[in-house]
């Protein structure tokens, strides 16, 4: 099962984002900030990754950055 990992400091929107992700078929894995996102993207491996931008400590530019630098990115990532 495809993973996507949902990273909002936003909580309705990721609840509902990752509600709407498994009705699709996918496995939602969340994560309320950069630093906890990245952390959940070298542990799960997902393959899509769907990311605010301005969040606190780590904002979205951040994960998208160190996301392209991984050796394992994910083919998409918004």
């Amino acid at each position: 099962m495809e993973k996507i990992l949902i990273i909002d400091d936003f909580e309705p929107f990721r609840s509902t984002a990752c509600r709407v992700v498994e009705r699709m078929g996918f496995h939602a894995l969340s994560a309320s900030d950069g630093r906890e996102g990245l952390d959940l993207f070298t542990r799960e491996k997902p393959g899509i990754v769907i990311t605010d931008l301005q969040m606190p400590q780590v904002d979205g530019t951040g994960v998208l950055l160190a996301i392209k630098r991984h050796p394992r990115r994910p083919r998409w990532w918004c």
